[in-house]
């Protein structure tokens, strides 16, 4: 099966206090349906945990086309695009029952030594696939944010806990977006985030405390996160007070 589509809707741990759709619970609905596909498809985590293997996510991105509505019945379709060198770029759409488009979304994922960290050149590693579905959501796929200084930006710090960690040891994926959120928040006022995209540069682990600096912009927030020193991840993250419903 080259694609994947899981039905679902949005309940109410996917919303935030003023019942706006939270940046990580669109993350978290790829996730669930990338692993659900990957299974499928022999690349699951049971599987490649067996040779000391994992899926790392190098960075991801969402946009939202129309707002999703609470506790609304969706689809989340994904897919895998033709990988390239070490990397695997996986694509998601997220529709209505009537199959609207409602929000879309890209992600590029690496394999990597569970013990040693280090990554792993496809080689014997591969989708059991005979024909991808070779259709972009965004021409060109995702590049990597460029780099920004942080001089005049604002701070939050955040600990991380056993509780935001995943099963390969360290903070998910997600998490970190409500680690934004909670930096940003003070700030949002009746906007609603419509894109976010980040990079994950380096893994976090529980007792770590980080630092996010971030900064209001035209378009939503530039956002950066050390943890003493080193970088753990850079966002850009999109902001309107409307969205079409």
């Amino acid at each position: 099966m080259k694609e994947l589509t899981l039905k679902t809707k949005i309940d109410v741990n996917s919303c935030d206090a003023c019942r706006r759709i939270k940046p990580s619970a669109f993350f978290t609905l790829f996730q669930n349906a990338a692993s659900l596909h990957a299974d499928e498809l022999g690349m699951g985590y049971d599987e490649l945990i067996k040779k000391d293997v994992i899926w790392m996510l190098i960075r991801c991105r969402y946009d939202v086309l129309s707002q999703p509505n609470f506790e609304q019945e969706i689809n989340v379709k994904t897919y895998p695009l033709p990988p390239r060198g070490i990397e695997f770029d996986r694509e998601y759409l997220i529709t209505d029952a009537a199959g609207n488009k409602l929000v879309k979304g890209t992600s590029k994922w690496c394999l990597c030594n569970y013990k040693t960290r280090k990554l792993i050149l496809r080689g014997e590693y591969g989708y059991n696939i005979d024909e991808f579905t070779d259709e972009r959501e965004y021409a060109g796929g995702l590049k990597k944010i460029a780099d920004f200084p942080i001089d005049d930006f604002k701070t939050f710090t955040q600990t991380a806990y056993f509780t935001d960690l995943d099963h390969n040891g360290h903070v998910n994926n997600t998490r970190y977006l409500d680690f934004v959120l909670n930096a940003v928040a003070g700030e949002l006022g009746d906007g609603k985030i419509t894109s976010f995209e980040i990079d994950y540069v380096s893994e976090l682990k529980a007792g770590e405390t980080v630092t996010i600096y971030y900064k209001k912009t035209e378009e939503g927030f530039s956002v950066k996160c050390l943890c003493e020193g080193r970088e753990i991840f850079r966002a850009i993250i999109g902001v309107s007070v409307c969205l079409p419903t």
